[in-house]
């Protein structure tokens, strides 16, 4: 593994996307990475603070969370390798992944380019490979991922890749409970709330509900649909029926609240934050600028400028001494930064150890089967496609443009996103703008003299092809840059003339003539630039 040069930019804390997330992958850890020093190689951690793995891994490497039984992620030149705290030297499979999940119930999700998706266990081991028709399949949730096929559809499999839902509905969210939101088709306005069996345990009508939260201990946050600015957190039960709800908290100022361990973290009409338990009883009135549900009734508070740890009585464990926190335990022990070093805290506000940095801030949230053929061909289709000289006129009935607001425009925009990983941005440009006024001349006398008057006829599309397009196809990191370019020009020679290099040129058919362009493609910094025009212009 050539770790050596790569530079990459370490954080300090890990920043998660969604209170789902935030709430699934926060537990208490048996190992976590660290620096010991400013510069120093990674090492390894116990949940007693013993170094069980010195100085293995370069600083300029990102170490994933590690996994209950040992296991992790080094991340290098964007791409995983996996190891053990049983065998920190060598990775345990000779593998390399270009995506890669946290280890979730023993689970990780990992993709390679023209790979179907696999799930491996925290030894190495494919559990499963996912089907060809499967595109996308996210981090595990208590022996649970999402999936996502080529349709856009949405199901759920086990920890074995065993299909447990099959994708077959418009919006999923994450199991939890055993229970799982489903959207079955595109603008439905119910959530149907289904068992691991694909039976209606409940369901939520969205014109009386919108959700802000996923379901979690048997519970759902929601506020009144329509009245998100002013409403309450309305909590309902998993079968979509009203519970209460906690006045003090304004659903707009609580997204990414969730139960944990009997208590919710709410945010009152002040901004302040506070606790309320399962009852929707407040425990802690809003009081702090930030909190953070830790488990077993332990909180992150923030006050004024400085962080420490509450329980739910609001009595302080750790001191307001902190300018930031891990939302992971380690063990029993809290983890708190203070400048340029972090804390090992125990409950008797007394610091264990300490350290530079802190590891598991490097994962992805799913993994993808990249089939760099198929992205190929489709992009080289939506080329192909502009590719003949529609005129002003043929683009004002295509995308139904307006004329009154068009006539002093000169270009339409468009633009194709493939599959989250291609984006395609095109514009096309005329000489003249989009549309043109038509005019005739009347004669007028004053009574004195006689003069020609203009009068407008309206505005008309134009009928003139354009002049060029231009744009940028974007191409997301984990694809091998050099390997769609080179496909794609392979793909392009097959229905063009090649010119030179990144120039190809096709003829078709207009007005009973045969037009040539030319299609251009040049490396970029933001990808490849695309420039389209006639061969003799």
């Amino acid at each position: 593994m050539n770790t050596k040069h790569v530079m990459i930019v370490l954080t300090t804390a890990v920043t998660l996307l969604s209170s789902c997330t935030e709430n699934k992958q926060s537990h208490r850890l048996n190992y976590l990475a660290v620096q010991m020093e400013k510069n120093a190689d990674w090492s390894i951690i116990d949940k007693d603070g013993n170094e069980v793995v010195k100085e293995e891994y370069p600083a300029d490497v990102e170490i994933s969370q590690v996994s209950d039984d040992g296991s992790f992620w080094v991340r290098s030149g964007g791409k995983y390798q996996l190891f053990s705290v049983e065998q920190p030297k060598k990775p345990l499979i000779d593998e390399e992944f270009t995506q890669a999940t946290n280890f979730v119930d023993g689970r990780a999700v990992v993709g390679a380019p023209n790979t179907p998706i696999r799930i491996i266990d925290t030894k190495g081991k494919v559990v499963a490979t996912l089907g060809t028709d499967i595109k996308r399949c996210y981090y595990f949730n208590e022996g649970y991922a999402i999936v996502q096929n080529t349709d856009n559809l949405y199901g759920v499999i086990d920890k074995d890749g065993k299909t447990i839902l099959r994708p077959a509905y418009a919006d999923i969210n994450f199991v939890s409970d055993g229970l799982v939101p489903v959207l079955k088709g595109k603008g439905d306005k119910t959530w149907f709330i289904l068992d691991m069996k694909g039976e209606k345990q409940g369901e939520i009508n969205t014109e009386k509900y919108g959700i802000l939260a996923n379901i979690t201990h048997g519970k759902i946050l929601a506020y009144s649909a329509g009245d998100i600015s002013s409403s309450h957190v309305i909590v309902l039960d998993h079968t979509g029926k009203k519970m209460f709800d906690i006045k003090k908290a304004p659903a707009d100022k609580n997204r990414g609240a969730y139960y944990k361990d009997g208590y919710m973290v709410f945010t009152d009409a002040e901004g302040k934050k506070g606790i309320v338990d399962e009852k929707g009883e407040i425990q802690i009135r809003g009081r702090y600028e930030e909190m953070y549900n830790l488990g077993r009734g332990e909180f992150a508070a923030k006050k004024g400028e400085k962080w420490g740890v509450v329980n739910a009585k609001d009595e302080t464990i750790v001191d307001f001494d902190f300018t930031y926190y891990y939302n992971n335990a380690l063990g029993d022990y809290f983890l708190l930064r203070d400048a340029n070093t972090w804390s090992v805290m125990n409950r008797e506000n007394k610091e264990m150890t300490s350290f530079y940095a802190v590891g598991g801030n490097v994962y992805d949230f799913h993994a993808d089967y990249v089939n760099i053929a198929n992205l190929v061909k489709r992009t080289a289709e939506v080329l192909e496609s502009f590719e003949y000289p529609k005129t002003a006129k043929e683009l004002a009935e295509e995308y139904s443009l307006d004329i009154d607001r068009c006539h002093f425009v000169n270009s339409h925009e468009f633009s194709e996103n493939i599959d989250d990983k291609v984006s395609i941005s095109l514009k096309m440009l005329f000489f003249n703008n989009l549309a043109e006024e038509k005019t005739h001349t009347i004669k007028e006398s004053d009574g004195w003299f006689t003069y020609d008057k203009t009068i407008s006829d309206g505005w008309t599309w134009r009928t003139e092809p354009f002049s060029i397009i231009e744009g940028l196809i974007k191409i997301e990191k984990e694809i091998d840059f050099t390997n769609f370019v080179m496909a794609l020009d392979k793909r392009l020679k097959q229905t063009h003339q090649e010119i030179s290099e990144g120039e190809y040129s096709r003829a078709v058919n207009a007005n009973r003539k045969k037009v040539s362009y030319r299609l251009k493609l040049e490396h970029t910094a933001g990808g490849l630039d695309v420039t389209i025009q006639e061969l003799d212009k």
